[in-house]
């Protein structure tokens, strides 16, 4: 299957490196120094299931080598628009657009700019940073849920199947797409915002009762609003076993990286990390000397 990884940072180019492992035609879309590092040196992968380096096929313009069977949707939230121009013409026919993106509403959006029957949605499940430029570093997870947007069980999504399972990146086809993406903003909303301001990792913020308290919250409200929009989510009574499994974690969440460099060019280069720089759970005093009273001190 010819397959463009319409994104390759962390995410998109471990599941493009797993599929090219797989025997996959990939292509890789990215840019800058990273892009860089892709054309002349390949891709290095430091992984807990074992380290490998893939030579792969790098652009910045994913229109070079359209038209592609899959492309795998996996650049950030705030960039779905002008990415999903940048693929005008590239889908072959039959051709399908997978979103991995975090978030509930990419898929409707990508629609307004393909057809909706070429859409498909996913969540990704896998801990990876790049650590320099054309090297990534694995340290959890690594597969996809993925579903049609009607929930349907399609030949499509069944090929899907076989080839994310070849690649062992299959996690589940799932027929309801919409509690699954309404499931993982759930961990999304509550772990990663608190990692990001407490300055934690998983197991620290669970451990302290007002950072359980917190994150606990936050998943609850975000179950509220699910159900609101008809998505079959967990009740309260099941949250408490999703932050069981995580409290000894030491993984940080993926909101903490942006929070020590921010480079968006919209920002201004001297504003300081967003949250409280106090704010650390199991701490008795904050950095600002006033007794520590919650985690939002």
């Amino acid at each position: 299957m010819k397959i463009l990884i319409m994104g390759a940072g962390a995410v998109g180019a471990y599941y493009g490196a797993r599929l090219l492992q797989a025997g996959e035609d990939v292509t890789l879309c990215a840019r800058g120094d990273h892009l860089r590092a892709l054309q002349e040196h390949g891709l290095d992968v430091q992984s807990f299931k074992g380290d490998f380096q893939v030579k792969v096929r790098a652009t910045g313009n994913p229109r070079e080598f359209a038209p592609y069977d899959l492309i795998l949707f996996a650049v950030k939230s705030y960039d779905t628009e002008l990415a999903a121009r940048q693929l005008k013409d590239c889908l072959a026919p039959s051709g399908i657009l997978m979103t991995i993106q975090n978030g509930v509403e990419n898929e409707e959006l990508l629609c307004q700019f393909f057809p909706r029957e070429c859409v498909m949605g996913g969540n990704s499940r896998v801990g990876a940073q790049i650590i320099a430029p054309g090297k990534l570093l694995h340290t959890a997870l690594g597969v996809i849920e993925y579903g049609e947007l009607d929930g349907r069980m399609t030949p499509r999504a069944e090929k899907l199947k076989a080839i994310f399972e070849r690649a062992g990146i299959l996690g589940e086809l799932s027929g309801d797409l919409l509690a699954i993406r309404w499931y993982k903003l759930m961990g999304n909303n509550s772990t990663n915002s608190v990692s990001a301001l407490t300055r934690t990792t998983l197991g620290q913020m669970l451990e302290d009762p007002d950072g359980y308290r917190l994150v606990r919250t936050l998943m609850l409200e975000t179950l509220a609003v699910g159900r609101a929009e008809g998505a079959k989510v967990p009740t309260s009574a099941s949250i408490g076993s999703s932050t069981k499994s995580t409290r000894r974690s030491t993984h940080t969440r993926s909101r903490r990286q942006p929070c020590r460099t921010w480079k968006r060019a919209s920002r201004s280069s001297t504003r300081q990390s967003p949250g409280p720089s106090c704010a650390r759970p199991g701490a008795t005093t904050c950095r600002c000397r006033q007794p520590r009273r919650s985690t939002r001190c």
